[in-house]
């Protein structure tokens, strides 16, 4: 049995739902979101 094809858009949407499930991420903008790189070590108010 094949497996099913999904597309870079398909894989992102699942991605996002996934971490929009998780408490400490809910509401924030990640690097998922952004399509960019973030710093982990960045504080608040520094650039990301």
């Amino acid at each position: 049995m094949a497996k099913p094809i999904r597309t870079a858009e398909q894989l992102k949407a699942l991605l996002l739902e996934h971490i929009e499930r998780i408490l400490e991420l809910s509401g924030q903008a990640t690097d998922v979101h952004t399509a960019s790189v973030r710093w982990t070590n960045a504080r608040p108010g520094e650039p990301t």
